[in-house]
């Protein structure tokens, strides 16, 4: 594995899948669904990995897949996060299935997952990484609590949504452009994130920002807990869309953008920006709301 595996957790996650080969299937190979529930903020699918099912995060925000388990002292490794580092170990896995979506021939990594249990208060077995479903087009519905995986959208399935934007997908992470204060910026999209996420610098140059009398905590899968100011930002715009006070947490991003090949100013929680329907298209490169 490369030692410039990344993770921030509880916001986003990028692993490194060198040496990972597998192979998709999908019954009919056109439309599945996956029944899924918002907890805290994240999304959570039932998934079986070599025969095991249980509850996974699913994270747009990560190209990984982790378990949860005890970290073999002889294979272990590291990963940077945003709280610090932790320890991982490397398992192969011979199948994964999502409802009639399933892979083969897959490497996860081991970590205990403790931390994001506790936030949840369920078992969590895994986190499984929206990378999985490229290059397909990935709907997300908020009001049915319904994922769909399909192999494109017909233009009529298109029209029916007042925005779309043009995404970038990166380390197979969607990012796309926000503008605030007239500034554009690139941030995540993830389902992995209970809330917002933005540079500690580009906070500090924004004026219309209001600090709120509460703190969140970002807990890590390096086992910290940091206590973090919310902030309130008046206002941020996606393409032509326009989202009012929204709240954010500040976070250093000056290690993740040293090993990215890309600027990354934020992360934006897929479940904050919309009660309703978002669609990432990673074919396409879109995103439609």
């Amino acid at each position: 594995m490369s030692s410039k595996t990344i993770v921030l957790r509880f916001c986003f996650l990028i692993a490194s899948v060198s040496g990972l080969s597998f192979n998709a299937f999908a019954e009919d190979n056109s439309r599945i669904s996956i029944p899924f529930e918002v907890i805290n903020g994240l999304t959570i699918i039932q998934a079986e990995v070599d025969g095991v099912r249980g509850s996974f995060l699913l994270d747009t925000g990560s190209n990984g897949v982790f378990l949860d388990g005890v970290v073999e002292e002889g294979n272990k490794e590291s990963i940077v996060t945003l709280g610090g580092t932790s320890s991982i170990s490397i398992q192969k896995l011979k199948e994964l299935k999502i409802g009639t979506f399933y892979q083969e021939n897959l490497e996860a990594q081991i970590i205990s997952l403790d931390p994001i249990e506790a936030h949840l208060g369920i078992e969590l077995n895994g986190i499984i990484g929206g990378h999985l479903f490229l290059p397909r087009v990935l709907t997300i519905d908020f009001e049915n609590a319904l994922i769909t995986l399909s192999d494109k959208l017909t233009k009529a399935e298109r029209k029916k949504f007042t925005n779309q934007v043009a995404i970038s997908v990166v380390h197979d992470v969607p990012v796309a452009s926000i503008e605030i204060e007239n500034n554009t910026y690139k941030f995540a999209l993830d389902t992995g994130s209970s809330i917002h996420f933005i540079d500690t610098e580009i906070l500090q140059g924004l004026q219309n920002v209001k600090s709120i009398n509460s703190t969140s905590s970002m807990k890590c899968l390096a086992d910290t807990d940091a206590k973090l100011q919310k902030v309130n930002i008046q206002q941020f715009n996606i393409n032509k869309a326009t989202f009012a006070n929204h709240h954010y947490l500040p976070k250093d991003f000056v290690d993740v953008n040293e090993i990215l090949d890309t600027q990354l100013d934020g992360i934006l929680s897929l479940s904050q920006l919309s009660k309703e329907v978002i669609i990432i298209d990673y074919t396409r490169k879109k995103m439609y709301f």
